[in-house]
């Protein structure tokens, strides 16, 4: 393996939980990808309507049973969005753990292709995630009095890119 696959490896912390116990609750910051290695987990989402902050009961509805092996709060860390979910264990769960610093840090260190490959799945699933409506693109100043149709026809060919921390999207002089 290569050198930065073995530091990469070594920056991962084992994590344990017991039947029952919160591994993170949804609207937290996201800063920790999970690699689930043994057990399962719920995925809990609130009703919308439900405003309770508690987090010593189970409030939410299962909307998915992970089981192992599989990688879940990828969401989060990679969006720099909030948890979108609360997570409970169904008995004994064990985990590899890796903070969003870390990810981030080897992801600029992939080779070309392969962040590629990474962004355009990441781009996929938020595309289904947050879709563009052209009710929204008429907010926006730049597409003020547009055709509905021509909105719609413009969203089809859009394509969502995900950049890493500090990317450089333009450098002026150079043509983008």
């Amino acid at each position: 393996p290569s050198k930065d696959l073995i530091f990469f490896g070594r920056k991962l912390y084992a994590q344990s939980f017991r039947d029952g116990e919160y591994i993170c609750h949804q609207g937290d910051p996201a800063r920790t990808l999970y690699i689930l290695m043994q057990g399962s987990v719920d995925v809990l989402v609130r009703d919308a309507n439900n405003k309770s902050k508690s987090r010593s009961k189970r409030t939410g509805i299962t909307v998915a049973t992970l089981k192992a092996p599989c990688v879940f709060g990828d969401y989060g860390v990679f969006a720099g969005e909030p948890r979108s979910a609360t997570i409970v264990c169904k008995g004994t769960v064990h985990t590899w753990a890796c903070s969003q610093e870390v990810l981030t840090y080897h992801l600029s260190k992939l080779p070309q292709p392969v962040f590629e490959e990474i962004n355009t799945r990441f781009a996929t699933s938020m595309a289904r995630i947050y879709k563009v409506y052209p009710a929204q693109l008429e907010n926006s100043v730049l597409f003020q009095g547009w055709d509905t149709d021509v909105l719609q026809d413009l969203i089809g060919k859009l394509e969502p890119v995900v950049f890493l921390p500090h990317s450089v999207i333009f450098e002026a002089g150079k043509p983008g």
